[in-house]
């Protein structure tokens, strides 16, 4: 599965984190990064129904308690360039990245292009143009 990565995006409640730890176990080389934004800040390890502490031992994360809520000014396109070269690591040595989660946003500036070059008008402005709903979908890009 050289140069592809898997998205598995949904709603709340879905079963997201489930789906994408079955298929990490099954595909060898497989990380998950998350795309989930309380994921990503420590301390809301509930409100985020973050993966279980099995799942992360037994798979590797990222964008996992990333980002302290105080300190830490995120937006997502800082988001989507931090986590592009988190696939291209992950590819480079061999893996299978698979993309989980549920911010919407996130993922569309992911997969569209957009990054932390971008200034604050041009960043306010895709966000406008954009509707965050993405359904339940697993999708398999090159």
């Amino acid at each position: 599965m050289k140069n592809k990565l898997l998205v598995i995006a949904g709603q709340t409640g879905v079963g997201k984190t489930d789906v994408a730890y079955k298929i990490a176990k099954y595909i060898k080389g497989s990380e998950i990064i998350l795309a989930d934004q309380i994921q990503s800040y420590k301390y809301f390890n509930i409100s985020g129904n973050k993966p279980s502490i099995e799942y992360q031992k037994s798979i590797p994360y990222h964008n996992l308690d990333k980002y302290d809520p105080i300190e830490d000014k995120v937006n997502a396109a800082k988001f989507a360039s931090e986590t592009r070269r988190t696939i291209k690591d992950i590819i480079k040595k061999g893996g299978f990245p698979i993309i989980e989660g549920g911010s919407g946003f996130y993922l569309k500036m992911l997969l569209s292009g957009g990054d932390d070059s971008w200034n604050e008008e041009e960043h306010s402005r895709y966000e406008q143009g954009i509707h965050t709903h993405i359904y339940y979908n697993i999708y398999i890009f090159k």
